[in-house]
């Protein structure tokens, strides 16, 4: 999280500054990471459902 804090300070100087284009292109790489770990957790919870369904979760599964 301190790198997402430390990056979106440097986005805001460089737009503040009028390089848009530069602080535009840098935020797509910037909301990669983030938005690939949210994907993730999803598929994880996602699986921890269906195992529940299917009823091949474990103890430390269901209580999660």
């Amino acid at each position: 999280l301190q790198d997402c804090g430390s990056t979106t300070q440097r986005l805001s100087g460089a737009a503040m500054a009028g390089q848009t284009a530069r602080a535009v292109a840098d935020t797509a790489m910037c909301l990669d990471k983030p938005g690939r770990s949210v994907v993730a957790w999803q598929w994880l919870e996602q699986a921890s459902i269906d195992m529940r369904r299917r009823g091949d979760a474990t103890e430390s599964d269901r209580t999660s």
